[in-house]
């Protein structure tokens, strides 16, 4: 017996390769806001490729997406071709807006691909790991919106009434104006403010920079 191309051979042999489908896997995330509705395309969350170290593989895409407006991020399908274990970082892209308080957390990505060695059908198993912390069933970004200040300027009007003759004078009478919470308790910790009245009547507080509701009691010390 001799193989064509080559020369006498004992015994004749035919050697097939298997290539199995490839096998897919898709990730995803979910984002949270609180003190604001979640917006469509708010905040953006990369998929890195990365080695054995956590370091990002050259040469591999980094994945880019954004949330939607009910705070699913879903990321690209990956295609696995061959089996193996392929890992990858996914956190959230700091963005610029001062009102946020951006997510840092970072989860890593483990997949593992085996090939069923009767069939040659490609499984994926993914193992998600919160970065200093354990494993996850999901990967979650929670932010925290701080809006900007508004100023509520108080007043009040003083008068006198039952002595005749009598005139209201400049600063005769004190008024505190505090912060309490629903039970009209006062507040610890939040300063009282004390204002007098000028001889028209009028008693102006200050102007309070206020980031969300509050409640406040203003009281004649007299």
């Amino acid at each position: 017996v001799i193989k064509k191309g080559s020369s006498t051979v004992t015994e004749m042999t035919f050697a097939n390769t298997y290539t199995p489908d490839p096998v897919t896997s898709k990730l995803s995330a979910k984002k949270t806001v609180t003190r604001k509705n979640l917006q469509a395309n708010e905040f953006e969350f990369t998929l890195t490729r990365t080695d054995s170290n956590g370091k990002t593989v050259g040469g591999i895409p980094t994945g880019t997406v954004k949330n939607k407006a009910n705070g699913d991020v879903d990321f690209e399908t990956l295609t696995f071709y061959w089996e193996g274990t392929y890992t990858f970082k996914v956190k959230e892209k700091a963005g610029t807006d001062k009102h946020y308080g951006y997510d840092s957390s970072e989860y890593d990505v483990t997949i593992e691909v085996t090939k069923d060695a009767d069939t040659g059908v490609l499984t994926a198993k993914a193992t998600v790991i919160k970065k200093g912390s354990s494993t996850v069933t999901e990967m979650t970004f929670a932010n925290t919106y701080t809006p900007d200040p508004v100023t509520s300027k108080l007043s009040a009007k003083k008068s006198i009434s039952g002595i005749s003759g009598k005139k209201l004078k400049d600063d005769e009478f004190e008024f505190t104006l505090e912060r309490t919470d629903t039970s009209d308790k006062k507040v610890d910790g939040i300063p009282t403010e004390t204002v007098k009245n000028k001889a028209n009547g009028n008693v102006d507080f200050e102007k309070s920079k206020i980031g969300r509701a509050v409640q406040q009691e203003c009281r004649d010390r007299s």
